[in-house]
């Protein structure tokens, strides 16, 4: 039991980092288009 109470928890926390991960590329993503735009006017 207390074995599978692990293996959940260790499986939550890869979720919450590719979660994370995810958003900080979306942000990266949004401030390249940002710089671009501005270089170009």
């Amino acid at each position: 039991m207390n074995n599978e109470n692990n293996y959940i928890e260790i499986n939550r926390q890869s979720c919450n980092n590719r979660a994370k991960i995810h958003l900080e590329d979306k942000i990266a993503t949004v401030y390249s288009i940002i710089a671009k735009k501005k270089n170009n006017s």
